[in-house]
């Protein structure tokens, strides 16, 4: 069992969106849940993976990783063109 206290203008949608359909606001309630839930593990869980690694020094490995980035989508504008 799960017991939310929603903003009251959210509470009114939901009990004016059970109304006009006949599903209970917990159909609903359960649907976002389900629609979400991967969504906010991805988000949290990577930002709780990376909050625990271990920083390294130089050259930073985010700036490494992000040049190397940069580096193959401009090598993959560069092939596209050449082979047009």
């Amino acid at each position: 069992m799960l017991v939310l206290q929603l903003p009251a203008d959210i509470e009114v949608r939901l009990i004016e969106l059970s109304r006009r359909t006949g599903r209970s606001k917990s159909f609903y309630a359960r649907q976002a849940i389900l629609a979400h839930l991967d969504d906010l593990e991805d988000v949290y869980f990577s930002e709780r993976r990376r909050a625990r690694a271990i920083p390294c020094r130089w050259p930073s490995c985010w700036r490494v990783m992000a040049w190397t980035t940069e580096f193959h989508r401009a090598a993959d504008v560069r092939w596209a063109a050449a082979s047009m």
